[in-house]
């Protein structure tokens, strides 16, 4: 899993996170923050909605995410799904991790090959996302 960057606007932004999962199965995403100093903030949660979205959430603030890291977690039930199917749902899996109030403006980072993994045979696919805030040096 690489760590991707978000860039902050100097001051106090509010920073937002949107993720959208495109795939088959029952999915589930989590998010959190990671301070510095070791905290761990819940930021949000697909909840019962089994397509795994979280809507449009407030991360913090730019002052507040500074050399901070968000982390987000989306796991995959295959199930229902037949066994002949894992590995291309697995190759096709889609997630689009939307953040918005940045330096840069609204940004999406998608599921990249370092990011997914299969567990149990393939019955479950486990996908992290790290995104670190940090302030553009240049000008």
């Amino acid at each position: 899993m690489a760590s991707r960057v978000y860039f902050l606007k100097k001051g106090q932004a509010v920073v937002s996170l949107e993720v959208t999962p495109t795939s088959i199965g029952i999915v589930s995403s989590v998010a959190k923050l990671k301070k510095t100093g070791g905290t761990i903030v819940d930021i949000g949660d697909s909840g019962n909605d089994a397509t795994g979205k979280i809507p449009l959430v407030p991360v913090g603030k730019s002052s507040d995410l500074l050399s901070s890291v968000l982390v987000i977690t989306n796991i995959i039930d295959l199930t229902a799904v037949p066994k002949n199917q894992w590995k291309q749902v697995f190759d096709t899996l889609r997630i689009t991790y939307h953040l918005e109030g940045g330096a840069d403006g609204p940004q999406d980072f998608n599921v990249d090959t370092d990011d997914k993994s299969q567990l149990m045979e393939g019955k479950f696919i486990i996908a992290t996302k790290a995104i670190k805030f940090e302030i553009n040096a240049m000008p």
